[in-house]
């Protein structure tokens, strides 16, 4: 399944429906014979039916949830479950409180629960709705540590270095970039335990209100990651 394929597409051109149709949801990801059809991005009416061959699967997330559609043959998108997931949704993305401790995970590890933290160990493009702090999260609380971000591509002072340290047993800190807030299209490189990794920040005029506005934001700007986040995170239940 490729999540990225189609994130530069822009997205009134992948509409499927007339103008003033009800959305059911946005593609997230597409594989098959018939990916060329509804690439990332594509915005689907719930009434809509979507023909499928062999092999094919297209996975489309709406505040229903994330629902993986797979051929041969007719599929309905707005069919099959049609619980809420506004609750993951919601605690997906709301404001981080950092607190000694308070993201846990089993023994040493956690699971980051916020599409907004930072990936201390991730890479590529992440999207930001606050560029004057940004929480930072590790996977690994087993030590104390501390990380050192400074930008590289020239467009701030590459000499504004900060650090985040992070007590033992803390999975989340608070990064306030040295200098000025971050600007958009300013790529970061992070330093720490393992190898150095480089961040390119999106800054978003505003928080997405619908987790399809947040998808189709994410998949414009190329925000994989946390695309992959979201549509994880409103998955249905199984069963």
């Amino acid at each position: 399944m490729s999540w990225g394929k189609g994130a530069a597409i822009l997205l009134s051109a992948t509409t499927l429906a007339l103008p003033g149709m009800a959305i059911a949801g946005v593609v997230v990801a597409s594989s098959g014979p018939s990916a060329a059809k509804y690439p990332t991005g594509t915005k689907l009416d719930d009434t809509a039916t979507i023909r499928l061959s062999a092999g094919d699967s297209v996975t489309i997330l709406s505040s229903g949830g994330t629902r993986v559609l797979r051929g041969p043959g007719p599929q309905q998108v707005g069919g099959g479950d049609t619980r809420s997931r506004t609750v993951a949704f919601n605690a997906l993305v709301r404001p981080t409180r950092v607190r000694t401790g308070a993201v846990r995970g089993s023994g040493s590890t956690a699971r980051n629960t916020n599409i907004w933290n930072l990936d201390a160990t991730g890479d590529g493009r992440m999207c930001i709705v606050n560029p004057a702090s940004v929480s930072i999260w590790r996977p690994d609380g087993s030590n104390a540590t501390s990380f050192s971000i400074r930008p590289v591509n020239g467009s701030v002072d590459e000499a504004a270095e900060s650090r985040v340290t992070f007590n033992s047993n803390t999975y989340v800190g608070t990064w306030q970039p040295a200098g000025s807030p971050i600007a958009n299209g300013t790529t970061y490189r992070i330093s720490g335990p393992g190898p150095s990794r480089d961040v390119t920040f999106v800054v978003l005029p505003a928080q997405p209100a619908t987790a399809e506005d947040l998808a189709s934001a994410l998949i414009a700007n190329q925000c994989n990651a946390q695309l992959r986040m979201l549509a994880d995170a409103m998955a249905l239940p199984i069963g």
